[in-house]
């Protein structure tokens, strides 16, 4: 398990008390280093979401789900012993979002929020001594871009 810095962007206009639509930004980095090499790594999602908000009786706080599919790039500039080795790759990627918000002033309100990302990369491209060559990887060596991420947040309603 990777630990790393998340930041991302949601906005979500619901048509009605209920049920929303919106865009998703999410972004990833990490970073790591050993005796043979190191990685820094970004992973990128951006798609549409559906969104579901249940509200308290007096229409202050809400639960929410969202649901979004997008595009999940993936980027890894690094080293492998000592020769600099860039990764890239993209695929459709999967996003489900869980949280709970408490209105705090008229317009604002803060929450926490579970996302579990999902994602899977067959095939890469590698730059290695400045040559660009496609890995296309054999099944069982997919990677894998799942992760979930954990967040609080402030939210601005209109």
């Amino acid at each position: 398990m990777k630990t790393g810095f998340a930041i991302g962007f949601d906005a979500s206009y619901f048509f009605t008390e209920v049920y929303g639509a919106g865009f998703k930004y999410d972004q990833f980095k990490t970073s790591n280093s050993s005796l043979y090499g190191e990685d820094n790594i970004l992973i990128a999602f951006i798609g549409p979401s559906f969104a579901i908000r249940l509200l308290n009786q007096s229409k202050t706080n809400c639960f929410f789900m969202s649901y979004s599919i997008g595009y999940m790039g993936f980027k890894d500039v690094g080293k492998q012993l000592g020769t600099p080795v860039t990764l890239k790759g993209s695929t459709a990627g999967f996003v489900m979002d869980i949280g709970y918000d408490i209105t705090f002033s008229k317009n604002w309100s803060a929450g926490i929020q579970f996302s579990l990302l999902a994602g899977v990369i067959s095939e890469f491209d590698e730059t290695r001594n400045g040559i660009t060559q496609t890995l296309i990887l054999e099944k069982d060596q997919y990677e894998g871009l799942h992760r979930l991420n954990i967040s609080i947040g402030l939210r601005y309603n209109l």
